[in-house]
């Protein structure tokens, strides 16, 4: 597996991985199904992964030739995470933070920031701790609970 800059050949198969994580989401966390349609809408078309994507850094797990994950930074916080359902479970989540931790570090920054609905277990596993729990204020999962999670990052 190689972790790379994502290009913009990459959006369709960003797009698919998105569009299958929320639908996975969505049936762990009971999500109304207006709820997934407004995710998948703001979030997971092509058209919408290169707006959201618009002024990230962007890293891409690929294996096989085929794109399997994708996370982007905006400064110190990761402001996306996502892996296909069928690649989770093997550490391709935990490199391509690794990934943008690096990138976060070598723009200056000493630590690193995430807003969670979905995974603060994950991030408490790769040293996160939660800051602060918070309710969606707005969009499509407004009235959910959401944790913001914290890491000081250091040079290993």
């Amino acid at each position: 597996m190689i972790v790379r800059t994502m290009l913009e050949a990459d959006v369709p198969a960003v797009a698919t991985i998105t569009s299958d994580c929320y639908r996975a989401l969505a049936r762990r966390e009971q999500y109304t199904t207006d709820e997934l349609s407004a995710l998948l809408a703001e979030c997971a078309s092509e058209e919408a992964v290169r707006r959201r994507y618009r002024g990230f850094a962007a890293f891409v797990a690929e294996q096989d030739d085929a794109v399997v994950g994708v996370v982007a930074i905006e400064r110190n916080e990761v402001a996306q995470l996502f892996v296909s359902p069928v690649f989770q479970g093997r550490g391709t989540g935990r490199r391509l933070l690794a990934a943008a931790e690096a990138a976060i570090m070598n723009s200056g920054c000493r630590t690193s920031r995430v807003w969670s609905a979905s995974a603060p277990g994950f991030y408490e596993k790769v040293g996160y701790g939660v800051t602060e729990k918070r309710v969606c204020a707005g969009g499509p999962l407004k009235g959910r609970p959401l944790v913001v999670l914290d890491k000081i990052l250091t040079r290993d």
